[in-house]
């Protein structure tokens, strides 16, 4: 060979171990968007040239299957990418993963019918994470947006023309799932806040939901330890079996001890004017000041200045 000629092989041969360093991403069904430099699939020597290492590994015990990609001693370079995304690679390719797995081609021949469909069961269980990622993260998003748990079925059906989501996961039901593990969080850190806290306040109301149920409605404000702001951050809704003074210091005194909040540093009840809520002996200021001597009660200055605006109006 002339020194051009051996000048011309060294310069593409320099060529295809640079190409090997290029990083690509797979795309086939059980290994989507995996980034993997080629140099762990290919490998190349002068003396044999380029090879796939995953089809040679394969074609040592897979009688049947032997190809010329594990054997062929010079490719063109084109061709090697058309191997990639070819169908036999991607069988050997997954050959050995389960083999990784301790699943070998000779327990995959001989398993019975119930073991592979517990195999296969247990697999599209593990497919699922990503897809129950997609459904939190669109909750997520409709919480941050200020929006109707309701409008969540519709952002799944525009989010279900783009990735795989099962019709059956996008009902209204799985949303308020997701918004109480979402919601166990949040309360978590915040009555961690709270109890940090060396005082607080506590805003309550009264409602009716779409029931006609009573509940009672509880805000609380305070200053957390490591911070010179104060906040205001819902704390829960309880529902009430009675409305009277009583039952509602009894649902108060509840709420506080499943989280081990200590009711001795409420400093201050604010609500409404009602005299179930304020009345001077048998509201339920009164009845929690028997149990927290120091606290002082505050009509709400919302409701003070709707009384205001109501009064105005008529007049």
């Amino acid at each position: 060979m002339s020194a051009k000629g051996t000048q011309n092989k060294k310069s593409r041969d320099s060529f295809k171990l640079e190409w090997l360093k290029v990083k690509v991403t797979t795309d086939t069904p059980d290994f989507k968007n995996v980034h993997v430099e080629l140099s762990s699939i290919y490998e190349y020597s002068y003396e044999n040239g380029l090879k796939c290492k995953i089809c040679a590994t394969c074609s040592s015990f897979k009688t049947n299957t032997a190809n010329e990609y594990a054997t062929v001693k010079r490719w063109e370079l084109d061709y090697c990418k058309r191997h990639l995304v070819s169908r036999i690679h991607a069988e050997n390719v997954q050959i050995l993963y389960n083999q990784k797995q301790g699943i070998s081609v000779k327990s995959l021949l001989t398993e019975k019918l119930a073991d592979r469909k517990a195999r296969l069961d247990h697999a599209k269980r593990l497919q699922t994470n990503e897809q129950i990622r997609i459904l939190a993260d669109n909750v997520h998003l409709a919480i941050n947006m200020n929006a109707s748990m309701l409008s969540v079925q519709t952002i799944h059906d525009h989010i279900g023309k783009f990735v795989s989501l099962p019709d059956s996961w996008r009902s209204k039901n799985y949303t308020f799932e997701f918004v109480a593990a979402i919601n166990e969080v949040v309360a978590d850190e915040i009555f961690t806040e709270l109890r940090e806290s060396l005082f607080h306040t506590l805003i309550v109301d009264e409602s009716t939901d779409i029931a006609v149920h009573k509940v009672l409605v509880l805000y609380f404000k305070y200053c957390s330890p490591i911070s010179l702001v104060y906040e205001t951050v819902f704390g829960g809704i309880i529902q009430l079996t009675a409305c009277h003074a009583q039952a509602l210091e009894q649902a108060i005194k509840e709420f506080y001890n499943e989280p081990e909040i200590d009711l001795n540093r409420l400093v201050m009840l604010t609500s409404d004017g009602a005299s179930v809520m304020l009345g001077r002996w048998n509201g339920l200021a009164a009845f929690l000041k028997r149990t927290v001597p120091h606290l002082s009660e505050q009509h709400c200055v919302a409701h003070r200045e709707d009384l205001a605006l109501t009064a105005s109006w008529e007049r």
